[in-house]
């Protein structure tokens, strides 16, 4: 039986970070880059190793954190299982606190495609309605 939090726990960050095309920077013992979701002039994407040694990412620029198989969801778009794939981890029978962490990223993922495809709709609207033409006007969004 294959324990997956283990797996997981084991997965190189930084490795899966560089083969991401993202350059880490060593600066006073700490690796930093820039990060691949927004764009920032200084790095604020910070990969370390927690108390309990596992790897882990925090961005100080937008607040997006978590670890490698977050990471490779987020970059790729893919769900718990294209992640687990993607990083080549075999799986085995799912124990129930795999199974919680597959339902939470599902829930993650569709409440992000809900609020992008939200935000797309009113970007359409928007532009459609004249409130980016207009910037003078009040109901104008410049």
């Amino acid at each position: 039986m294959h324990d997956l939090t283990n797996q997981i726990k084991q997965i190189d960050l930084t490795g899966v970070v560089r083969e991401a095309g993202i350059e880490l920077q060593k600066r006073r013992g700490r690796l930093l880059a820039h990060c691949p979701f927004h764009s920032d002039k200084k790095p604020s994407f910070h990969v370390y190793q927690d108390s309990t040694g596992k790897w882990r990412f925090y961005c100080f620029g937008c607040g997006i954190h978590g670890d490698a198989l977050d990471l490779v969801q987020r970059l790729h778009g893919l769900d718990f299982k294209g992640a687990l794939n993607h990083l080549g981890i075999r799986q085995g029978p799912l124990t129930s606190a795999d199974k919680k962490r597959i339902s939470e990223s599902e829930r993650k993922r569709q409440r992000r495609q809900a609020r992008q495809q939200r935000e797309r709709e009113l970007a359409y609207r928007c532009i459609y309605s004249g409130r980016l033409i207009e910037p003078d006007k009040k109901r104008g969004l410049l």
